[in-house]
C-alpha cells in the first residue's frame, strides 16, 4: 500500500476511534478518550497530521454528538483545543521517549493535566461569547462549574497517567504495520 494512502486511513482510523470513544462515554460527565486519543495521534502521525486529525475529529465528534451539536463558539473552542492536544502529543512524540520511563509516564500525566485545563478554560470562555457572559458572571459560571472541572482534569491526569503509556507501548510492539514514522517535513507535503 502506498504511503500516502496509508497515512490518509491512519488519520481517518483515529478520527473513527475519537468519535466511537466520544459517544461510549456520553453518558459519565467529563470521563472521556477523546483527548487521549488526539494526543496519540499526534504522538504516532506527527505535529501537522495529528492537528488535522483534531480539527476533523472533533469537528464530527461535535456536530454529530448525540446530545446535539455544540453552538459555534463551543465549537470553535472545542476544535482549537484539541489541535493544541494533537500538537502536544506530535512534538512529545519527537522527544518523549528519551525520557526515562517514571519521568515520562508523569510527563504524560501532567500532559493530560494541563491540556484538559487548558480544554476547560476555553470552552467557558466561549460562554462569553455564546451566552454575553460579563466578567462577573463568568466567574460564577466558572465557580459553579468547578466540580466538573476537577473531575475531568483529574480523571484525565490520570487516563493520560495510565491508558496513554499503555497505549504507545502497544502501539509500538504490535502497530507497526498501521504507523508510518513521519519524516522530517510530515504532514506538510501536498
Amino acid at each position: 500500500m502506498p504511503d500516502r494512502l496509508r497515512i490518509w486511513i491512519q488519520m481517518a482510523v483515529f478520527v473513527a476511534i475519537a468519535v466511537a470513544l466520544g459517544w461510549v462515554f456520553l453518558a459519565i460527565p467529563n470521563i472521556e478518550l477523546v483527548t487521549a486519543t488526539f494526543f496519540l495521534a499526534g504522538y504516532f502521525l506527527g505535529p501537522m497530521r495529528g492537528m488535522g486529525v483534531a480539527v476533523v475529529g472533533e469537528f464530527l465528534y461535535s456536530l454529530l454528538n448525540p446530545l446535539g451539536a455544540a453552538a459555534p463558539p463551543l465549537m470553535a473552542a472545542q476544535v482549537f483545543s484539541m489541535v493544541l492536544v494533537a500538537l502536544w502529543g506530535g512534538f512529545s512524540g519527537l522527544w518523549a521517549e528519551k525520557m526515562k520511563s517514571t519521568i515520562r509516564i508523569l510527563y504524560f500525566g501532567f500532559s493530560g493535566l494541563l491540556l484538559t485545563a487548558l480544554f476547560d478554560f476555553f470552552t467557558t470562555l466561549s460562554f462569553l461569547v455564546f451566552a454575553g457572559l460579563n466578567q462577573k458572571s463568568f466567574i460564577a459560571s466558572v465557580i459553579y462549574g468547578l466540580g466538573f472541572y476537577v473531575l475531568h482534569i483529574v480523571s484525565n491526569f490520570f487516563i493520560f497517567l495510565t491508558v496513554v503509556p499503555l497505549s504507545i507501548q502497544f502501539l509500538q510492539k504490535h502497530g507497526r504495520p498501521f504507523i508510518v514514522e513521519p519524516g522530517p517535513a510530515e504532514g506538510i507535503e501536498s
